[in-house]
């Protein structure tokens, strides 16, 4: 008597699935990394993850446009910082 379970062709298919999905985020991030640096890509990240604590730590502070400018620019000069150092490392 068999268990009840996955039958050998839906492991066989969901095996296939998983290495097809491994392959073609491979490819993209390949493709990806040929156009992008990753020293941009890694100070794009640390700008984004920067614009973000400000806009969360500067929620209530003002109401208003005036707001933005601050919180778009203030990451800026350490996100170059970065990818200028990266650059040096030849990343």
């Amino acid at each position: 008597m068999r268990t009840p379970g996955l039958s050998d062709r839906a492991v066989a298919l969901a095996i296939a699935g998983s290495i097809g999905l491994l392959l073609s985020i491979g490819l993209a991030m390949s493709l990806f990394l040929r156009y992008i640096s990753a020293s941009a890509l890694i100070a794009l990240t640390i700008y984004a993850v920067g614009v973000m604590a400000l806009i969360v730590l500067t929620a209530g502070r003002a109401r208003f446009w005036a707001i933005w400018p601050v919180r778009l620019l203030l990451p800026l000069p350490a996100s170059l910082f970065i990818w200028w150092i990266l650059s040096l490392f030849g990343l």
